[in-house]
């Protein structure tokens, strides 16, 4: 049985609602030794059984994750957009392009990270994944942690920071900080930031500087 446990926020930035651990499991059977067959064999299993949620029946694809199975900094965002839908990849438009640049900034490159989304499907009229849905799906991306191991995660807007941190506090006052979780026994490192959508909208030279000072951090811890 391949099981892992609800993130548990260890150390926070800021005070935040009390945390709790919520057990789940997927389909059992073995999973590949290496991180890139693991993640394969686990999109296998979740294309065959995308049933739980309503977005399961309004998708095109099932955009389970992109990116260096291998990855030191790993990047959660909410849910593929339009365009993500339609070519089966995460952050493939204009919030995908300003993420490129993101994280072009910090030395990094795309083809070095990993990208995935909690949830997999595309929400109906792209609208935010309710709580259902990412309950339904937030348990495949904790497996897609475990499998890679990144030293550290880059939680992309409000609503990966609140699965993974299990808070309701809010982006704005969580950014800037970090805040280690636990996955079946390994600690996590996780570093809020703006989602890429939102610093489209808000282009201004503080948003700005405030996303590339998180992803600063998040390369320092990588690197440490």
């Amino acid at each position: 049985m391949v099981s892992q446990d609800r993130p548990t926020p260890v150390s926070a930035a800021s005070p935040g609602d009390p945390a709790t651990a919520l057990s789940v499991a997927l389909d059992p059977g073995p999973l590949g030794t290496d991180a890139g067959s693991r993640l394969e064999e686990l999109q296998r299993r979740h294309e065959a059984s995308c049933t739980h949620c309503g977005s399961s029946k309004t998708h095109e694809s099932v955009v389970f994750g992109d990116g260096d199975p291998a990855a030191d900094v790993m990047f959660v965002g909410e849910a593929p957009g339009a365009e993500e839908d339609r070519l089966g990849r995460p952050f493939v438009g204009p919030a995908g392009e300003l993420l490129d640049r993101m994280i072009d900034s910090v030395g990094l490159s795309r083809s070095a990270v990993y990208v995935a989304n909690i949830v997999k499907v595309r929400p109906p009229e792209n609208r935010t994944p309710r709580p259902a849905e990412c309950a339904a799906c937030g348990p495949w991306l904790l497996s897609q942690i475990a499998a890679i191991k990144p030293r550290v995660i880059v939680a992309l807007g409000a609503t990966p920071t609140k699965y993974l941190l299990r808070t309701s506090t809010g982006i704005t006052r969580l950014r800037g900080g970090r805040v280690d979780i636990e996955i079946g026994g390994l600690r996590f490192p996780v570093v809020p930031t703006f989602h890429p959508a939102y610093v489209l909208r808000q282009y201004t030279t503080d948003v700005r500087r405030a996303v590339w000072e998180d992803l600063k951090q998040a390369v320092a811890i990588a690197g440490g």
